[in-house]
C-alpha cells in the first residue's frame, strides 16, 4: 500500500483512527510495521494503543522521509535564484 492510500486515514488522527474496526486498521498498517511495532512491544489488540503507534509511525516517516526533500528544494531554489547554482 502506498503512502497515498494511508491519508484518509492519518487525516483521522488518534482518535478518530482508533474508532476503526480492528480488522481494517490491520489490514492498513503494513507487516513490516506491525513487525516493528510488535517487537517494540506495543499492544497492538488495544485499539487505542495501536492507533496512537500507527500516528507515531506515520508522522516518523513525514518528518525523516518527506520533509528533508522539500527543505532541499527551497533551498536549492534559492541558491538559483542568486546564482550560485
Amino acid at each position: 500500500m502506498t503512502f497515498a492510500g494511508l491519508l484518509p486515514y492519518a487525516a483521522l488522527g488518534a482518535e478518530g483512527l482508533a474508532d476503526v474496526s480492528a480488522e481494517l486498521q490491520q489490514a492498513v498498517m503494513s507487516t513490516r510495521l506491525r513487525r516493528d511495532l510488535k517487537e517494540a512491544a506495543v499492544d497492538l489488540d488495544d485499539v487505542r494503543v495501536a492507533a496512537i503507534a500507527f500516528a507515531a509511525a506515520l508522522t516518523c516517516r513525514m518528518v525523516t522521509y518527506y520533509t528533508p526533500p522539500l527543505i532541499g528544494w527551497f533551498a536549492l531554489r534559492w541558491r538559483q535564484c542568486r546564482k550560485f547554482v
